[in-house]
């Protein structure tokens, strides 16, 4: 099983979690510094890969505005339910569909470098 994103098919060469606390840190001038914990910051998940037609490519981007949560499967299966923050896509200068799983599509189906950042929906 691939990579999919609310159905659509990511081909994913990247994937990076970031968890992370919030701390204040404070500076008094006359003693050391003074940490303040003020909990956590829920997940973040960068995905990069490629993604292949520009339908696929427009579903994507329209993900960021809905407001909405969607599920993330991988080879291991479901990953959650995550917010879309950013979409970034950038238009490849060739196509190379048919190295991938997409026999349908033909040679000259654009592809595109695809950047999201997206929020654990906890």
């Amino acid at each position: 099983m691939g990579w999919k994103f609310n159905s659509t098919r990511i081909y994913v060469q990247q994937l990076e979690t970031s968890n992370e606390q919030i701390i204040a840190r404070l500076q008094p001038l006359d003693t050391g510094t003074v940490l303040h914990i003020f909990g956590y910051d829920s997940e973040k998940l960068n995905l990069g890969g490629l993604i292949i037609t520009t339908t696929d490519e427009e579903a994507l981007v329209a993900l960021s505005k809905t407001g909405l949560s969607y599920t993330l499967s991988g080879p291991e299966g479901n990953l959650g339910d995550w917010f879309v923050k950013s979409v970034k896509t950038k238009r490849n200068d060739y196509s190379f569909t048919k190295l991938f799983d997409r026999p349908l599509l033909g040679c000259e189906e654009p592809t595109y470098q695809l950047q999201m950042e997206l929020y654990i929906d906890e």
